[in-house]
C-alpha cells in the first residue's frame, strides 16, 4: 500500500510538473506561432526559387532562340552576297559582250 507520505509526495509532484507546464505554456505557443511563421516564410522562399529557376530557363530559352537567329540572319546576309556578286560578274560578262559587238 502506499503511504500518505508517498502519496503528498507524488501529489507535490504532479503539482510542481503542472506549474512548470502553465509556466511554459506561453512560451510553447510562442515557439509554435513561431515555427507556423518560418513555414509560411520557407513556402514563400522556395516559391520564389522556383520563379526565377522558371524565369531563367525561359531566358536561356529566348538567348538561344535569339542567336540561332542571328546565324540564321548572317547566312541570309552570306547567300544575298554570293547573289549580289553573281550578278555583279553577270553583268560585268554582258557588258563585256555588248562593248566587243
Amino acid at each position: 500500500a502506499v503511504s500518505d507520505k508517498q502519496l503528498a509526495h507524488e501529489e507535490a509532484r504532479a503539482a510542481n510538473a503542472q506549474e512548470a507546464m502553465m509556466a511554459l505554456s506561453p512560451l510553447a505557443s510562442r515557439t509554435e506561432d513561431a515555427l507556423i511563421m518560418a513555414g509560411g516564410q520557407l513556402h514563400s522562399e522556395m516559391t520564389k526559387l522556383s520563379d526565377a529557376k522558371s524565369r531563367e530557363v525561359r531566358l536561356a530559352k529566348e538567348r538561344r532562340a535569339a542567336e540561332e537567329a542571328v546565324k540564321d540572319g548572317l547566312k541570309d546576309r552570306e547567300q544575298a552576297a554570293i547573289e549580289v556578286s553573281d550578278e555583279q560578274n553577270t553583268l560585268k560578262r554582258a557588258t563585256a559582250l555588248v562593248d566587243k559587238a
